[in-house]
């Protein structure tokens, strides 16, 4: 089974050019949107290229994925997901089986240790 994945997410060149090539090699294909970003907070724009894909993954714009009957995946790059949390997306990729995640398990560890290092910075007065 070959799967056709879809991204908004900027790639390096050697880094996309070694997916391409790793996709490749197992019948997989990537399309890569034209209105890609490295930005991942910036919701992504409409992309006719999605309605193709079998695997979603970046800030695709929800009214595409919507629009979509082929997505089964959708993978948000970051662990915030409010442009996706209404009831209508939510209903519709119930109804059709697809997956939709995150990636905030990423993000865990990072922020609490972020937070922890903030704490005993207070706690020592570095800021004087």
């Amino acid at each position: 089974m070959s799967f056709t994945i879809w991204t908004n997410h900027e790639l390096r060149a050697a880094e996309g050019e070694a997916l391409v090539r790793t996709l490749s090699a197992g019948g997989h294909r990537l399309i890569m949107s034209s209105g890609a970003s490295r930005l991942v907070l910036q919701g992504g724009k409409p992309d006719p290229a999605l309605a193709g894909a079998d695997v979603v993954y970046g800030q695709p714009d929800p009214a595409d994925v919507l629009a979509s009957g082929s997505v089964r995946w959708v993978e948000i790059s970051t662990a915030g997901y409010s442009r996706y949390d209404r009831p209508e997306f939510r209903a519709a990729m119930r109804a059709r089986g697809t997956v939709v995640t995150n990636v905030s398990a990423v993000f865990a560890n990072p922020c609490a240790e972020h937070v922890l290092a903030a704490m005993l910075a207070g706690a020592r007065e570095l800021p004087k």
